[in-house]
């Protein structure tokens, strides 16, 4: 067996078969705990160099099941529940890299399946696709006389039809905005709702200033032509 640590065997494995009594514990209610049980005095600073490494899920596979929380200024160690299943001896195999008391990880979760949960991460879920996308495109796949070109959006498969409408602003370029069916016509519809209420807006307050112009444009001309008819009779 190859152990390359300056803390020996028998405490780790004391720690151990401690946290897997599953019973949330500090580095001190460890160190009285073996204290009582060695007869010897167990430095607190020992044990909470055994902790610091064995819930390191980088370092040994065990820290994956252990859970780590801070309350005040000290760290409380809890094995989970599921891995209360373990012995000692194979709960110290997982703190191994090599050697022949090392229990590989595949090997717990094949005896063990209960903990797949905490070594496998959730799937993240996939990020939803933007509604409305809007970017530059060349203008070379519209005829030269086309200002406004409607097409299923490419490279879409069925379950997610979209459509493309391309706006020609120069002779290499134009504007494609993709989106569903159903987003473009709330598009549109908020488009006739805009321009239907600026025109109201307009109407309601130009409309005096058009009359009024209207008006005094009319009385100029009438008044013109009385002018240019009274003059041709003199």
């Amino acid at each position: 067996m190859i152990y390359k640590s300056s803390i020996d065997k028998n405490n780790i494995q004391q720690v151990i078969g401690i946290l897997l009594r599953g019973e949330p514990s500090r580095s001190r209610d460890i160190a009285d705990k073996l204290s009582g049980r060695t007869g010897r005095k167990v430095k607190i600073g020992t044990v909470s160099s055994v902790l610091t490494r064995i819930s390191d899920s980088e370092k040994c596979d065990l820290g994956r099941f252990i859970q780590k929380e801070k309350e005040g200024n000290a760290w409380v160690y809890r094995m989970v529940d599921e891995a209360r299943a373990l012995s000692e001896y194979q709960a110290y195999g997982l703190t191994l890299k090599t050697g022949e008391d090392r229990y590989p990880l595949e090997r717990v979760l094949r005896e063990h399946p209960g903990l797949r949960k905490y070594v496998e991460p959730n799937p993240k879920p996939a990020p939803s696709p933007s509604a409305v996308r809007v970017r530059r495109t060349p203008a070379e796949g519209m005829p030269s006389d086309q200002v406004v070109r409607f097409q299923p959006a490419p490279n879409r498969p069925r379950a997610e039809r979209k459509m493309e409408i391309s706006f020609r602003y120069s002779s290499k370029y134009a504007v494609s905005l993709t989106a569903s069916f159903s987003t473009i016509f709330l598009l549109c519809c908020l488009l006739v709702l805009t321009v239907a209420a600026c025109s109201t807006m307009i109407y309601i307050f130009f409309y005096p200033f058009l009359v009024i112009a209207a008006v005094v444009s009319g009385l100029c001309i009438a008044g013109t032509l009385i002018w240019k008819f009274s003059r041709n009779r003199r």
